[in-house]
């Protein structure tokens, strides 16, 4: 959908990569993202990183139609596991880092994953030894890849050809659960776009926004604002870890023009600004 903003892509018919691709073209210095340790990413380098991890992934084995879970915080290594992934045609699986042995148990059993990447430590928690419980107790034959924050990097020269599949299954997001077996949705590029495009038609998002990705990125409505970087070049603050009495204060400071996703999220932000004077 063309929403006639400048700086903006069209992405009629087109899948994740080839408007990473296409806005690495466009825009390659221009900001991307940046987080709460002062690191910054641009169009340009994103792009060249998911190629980097890519190539990596690829000589793990990693390609076409490979099924792969992760669970990862919102940081710039879960953005550009996202788009290694996508560039490969692997049928990604995001699980929400709150997930333990009961759901992850279950996810990788029904979604008959080849490839588990997990974080070390996050919030007190070592994901590892979860990961490697999971794998034993189902008796599968899984590659657990730890991501501490780093992935398998390679020269991207070796990589195939990229085919793109429009339609096909790329994404399986995953429902905690709570009262039965977690639920999953698949989800093409397509179909993750036209999600976008929704939210596009509504919020008219420029290149000039700041967008607080204050949630779990594993959240489908973090990969839906993925998809709309790539379309408007609007920047990315990445929160790894909500705080209450510091979060706010940390977007104000950095220019959030787009600070939604969600009730509790918007209760918090009133109640930072009737603290001030």
């Amino acid at each position: 959908m063309n929403q006639h903003i400048a700086g903006t892509i069209d992405t009629a018919g087109k899948t994740l990569w080839q408007l990473i691709s296409e806005r690495a073209l466009m825009t390659p210095d221009k900001r991307m993202a940046l987080d709460g340790h002062g690191r910054t990413l641009t169009y340009g380098e994103y792009k060249n990183w998911c190629e980097r991890v890519a190539a990596g992934l690829s000589q793990r084995g990693i390609g076409k139609n490979t099924n792969v879970s992760w669970v990862l915080p919102s940081r710039f290594e879960s953005l550009v596991l996202t788009g290694a992934l996508s560039r490969l045609g692997a049928i990604q699986n995001p699980i929400l880092p709150i997930y333990r042995n009961r759901e992850v148990s279950f996810i990788v059993s029904q979604s008959n994953c080849k490839v588990l990447i997990v974080p070390r430590m996050f919030r007190g928690f070592d994901y590892e030894p979860m990961a490697r419980e999971v794998v034993a107790s189902l008796g599968r034959n899984v590659e657990i890849i730890v991501a501490d924050p780093d992935m398998p990097e390679a020269d991207p020269a070796g990589l195939a050809t990229y085919q793109a599949e429009l339609d096909d299954v790329r994404w399986l997001f995953y429902s905690s659960g709570t009262t039965a077996d977690p639920k999953g949705a698949k989800h093409s590029d397509n179909s993750l776009s036209a999600a976008n495009d929704g939210m596009q038609w509504s919020m008219q998002v420029t290149p000039e926004d700041k967008a607080a990705v204050v949630f779990p990125i594993t959240h489908v409505g973090g990969l839906v604002w993925l998809f709309n970087a790539m379309q408007t070049g609007v920047e990315l603050l990445m929160v790894e870890t909500f705080d209450p009495a510091n979060t706010p204060k940390w977007l104000g400071e950095n220019g959030v023009t787009c600070a939604g996703a969600g009730t509790v999220f918007w209760l918090t932000y009133l109640n930072a600004q009737n603290q001030l004077p």
